[in-house]
């Protein structure tokens, strides 16, 4: 199988799939404690909203961005692409993962994650509970349903790989439907997200098994979601950059420590969603408990060993491309991708 390449232009992001749509989540006009007005920041979502946005719900609903001095306007999903949002400066902030950010980076824009919500991968390929593949090396020969981003389907080859297959198979780029595709009988195997589509079947009555690539001692992203900043704006105002991220790590500790209320909020602020309260909260807990948790024991903070690894491995596979569209060499440091400086 010949490895998809990360194009900025034509990348697809790895959001939660989400029934609903939503055009935006504009929000009421953050004030201080002292009642005046905050600094006006913006932030754009990479998916309709859903539990990977929590926090930042969370934190405007608790005060903790007034708090901060902190006028904050969510901008809905725009097909641009976050990192192009941001780069053409229509965004100060905005949820990426570490492909996208070596993407975009690749093309000279210039990023930095800020807060990596999720170090642990919940990426996986699954397969109906009923299906005779015992293990990824059956996967051979078989058809995927893929999302459509190259490091996904490699990191797939590598399981399989790793599992004493070939790691070859057909692929049919379908986007965020592709458990639809196994439930339809058009392909044999998705990829799939544990915290949401898995979740969502399981509800409905359909089970499925789940192989994850880091099981198979598969490097996988350090960084699956998290939130960056223009770079510019990082130099020029970092007590901003600051107060931002500390009151978004607050609402994100909320939500790690209150799974249920956390998800309330969500629902609450995005009526226009339409989130269904049980698979919400069911994708709440798990991400709560086994995903947004970091080893300093607290969350957002980023590992860089990972990260470089990580970074050194979609390069040398030949999955970043670079603004000329000829596959990006050089390499990326993972410092000046990622820091964890803003944190508390």
């Amino acid at each position: 199988m010949k490895p998809i390449r990360l194009l900025l232009s034509g990348l697809l992001a790895l959001p939660v799939a989400l029934a609903g749509c939503a055009t935006g989540a504009g929000t009421d006009t953050d004030q201080t404690s002292s009642g005046q007005a905050g600094d006006e920041v913006s932030i754009v979502l990479d998916w309709t909203p859903n539990t990977n946005h929590t926090g930042i719900y969370v934190a405007q609903q608790k005060g903790y961005y007034a708090d901060a001095g902190i006028d904050l306007d969510v901008l809905g999903y725009s097909q641009a692409g976050v990192e192009s949002v941001m780069g053409s400066g229509g965004a100060d902030f905005g949820f990426s993962g570490v492909e996208t950010l070596a993407a975009a980076r690749a093309s000279d824009l210039d990023l930095t994650m800020v807060f990596n919500l999720q170090q642990r991968s919940s990426y996986g390929v699954a397969v109906r509970q009923d299906s005779d593949i015992e293990s990824p090396k059956d996967l051979d020969g078989k058809t995927l349903a893929a999302y459509g981003a190259g490091a996904t389907s490699f990191a797939t080859t590598q399981m399989i790989q790793a599992d004493g297959g070939e790691g070859n198979f057909d692929t049919v780029v379908v986007g965020t439907g592709a458990l639809d595709a196994v439930v339809a009988g058009q392909a044999d195997f998705a990829e799939a997200l544990a915290t949401w589509e898995v979740l969502q079947y399981e509800l409905q009555g359909d089970e499925f098994r789940m192989f994850f690539p880091d099981d198979y001692g598969v490097p996988t992203s350090p960084a699956l979601l998290g939130i960056s900043a223009r770079s510019e704006l990082i130099a020029d105002n970092p007590d901003l950059v600051t107060r931002f991220v500390q009151a978004t790590e607050k609402g994100y500790e909320y939500a790690v420590d209150n799974p249920d209320d956390a998800a309330q909020i969500l629902i609450d602020a995005n009526p226009q969603v339409n989130l269904d309260p049980e698979l919400t909260k069911a994708s709440q807990q798990l991400l709560s408990s086994d995903y947004w948790p970091d080893a300093e024991g607290s969350v957002g903070h980023a590992d860089l060993e990972a990260w470089q690894t990580y970074l050194d491995l979609l390069t040398a596979g030949g999955l970043v491309v670079g603004a000329d569209g000829q596959p990006y060499t050089s390499k990326l440091d993972a410092s000046e991708l990622v820091t964890n400086e803003f944190l508390v």
